[in-house]
């Protein structure tokens, strides 16, 4: 048998030897994250907030909000201070590439931050990641396979991109926008809304548009932006929604489009579109 030369063999050696590297400092990093994830799982559970949605709650507020507020929950609905999602949709990484599908689930809890976990697929390529928000800071991630990292990041500027993803999201949690926990609401005309919130250190406006029965058809606010090139800023940030979804006494955007700069012809990057398959209060 003819003898492998051993300048090929050595590269292959060596190869062979990174990859294992390899695999092991991913494996070593998928521990950390399965943990980081078990204790969000377990933190981002709704509670009940020991209420329940009456008209009296409206008083005082314009009546573009009232009418916001009765569209988004029926009379006797048991406020919680979370939701449970079930999230189907597609996503474009960047302008000029394919749409790429992706399924879906998120906890979101007022308070307590957000965690989107989604897998998604780039022809027969499998991507597993998560988006958090938690105890002030944000971080993502993304493996091949669920193992291999092909994507991570944290620090400031991702905080504070994740704290407004967490405020445009509370849009998913009305009982939490009501003026009882803290929101702050005017009404600019009969069919625009504005409200003041706080998500930890970071303070935002949201600001709605709304059909006449009070269903969302917009929303608006500003948010920070990070970019590719390591570089954020506060941009126009927005969400259309095409159709509701209603469970458990709450109606929500059920259909929507996602977008930075949603109004600039020329700036606009829509990047997310989903559609809401389920959502619940309970993990049961």
């Amino acid at each position: 048998m003819a003898e492998m030369p051993i300048l090929p063999a050595v590269i292959l050696l060596l190869f062979c030897l990174g990859m294992a590297v390899w695999t092991a400092v991913a494996a070593s990093g998928g521990r950390r994250d399965r943990e980081r994830l078990r204790q969000a799982r377990s933190n981002l559970v709704p509670q009940p907030a020991g209420e329940r949605f009456r008209e009296q709650m409206l008083d005082g507020l314009p009546e573009p909000v009232c009418r916001y507020f009765r569209h988004a929950i029926a009379e006797g609905t048991e406020i919680y201070d979370g939701a449970i999602l079930a999230i189907d949709g597609e996503m474009l990484i960047r302008p000029g590439q394919p749409w790429f599908p992706f399924t879906s689930t998120e906890l979101i809890r007022h308070g307590h931050g957000l965690l989107w976990e989604a897998r998604m697929r780039m022809g027969a390529v499998g991507f597993n990641g998560y988006d958090m928000y938690r105890a002030g800071e944000g971080r993502m991630c993304w493996r091949m396979h669920g193992l291999y990292p092909m994507a991570s990041a944290e620090g400031d500027a991702i905080s504070e991109s994740a704290a407004g993803r967490m405020a445009a999201e509370m849009i998913w949690l009305p009982g939490m926008l009501l003026p009882q926990h803290g929101v702050q609401w005017v009404a600019d005309n009969v069919n625009e809304i504005r409200c003041q919130l706080s998500v930890d250190k970071y303070d935002f406006e949201l600001r709605f548009m709304l059909d006449g029965k009070g269903r969302v058809l917009r929303l608006r606010m500003q948010r920070l932006r990070n970019q590719d090139d390591g570089s954020s800023e506060v941009l126009e940030f927005g969400m259309d929604s095409s159709a509701d979804f209603t469970a458990n006494g709450f109606t929500v955007p059920g259909e929507c489009s996602v977008a930075w700069q949603p109004d600039d012809v020329l700036a606009r990057f829509e990047f997310w579109r989903g559609r809401l398959r389920s959502m619940s209060q309970t993990d049961s």
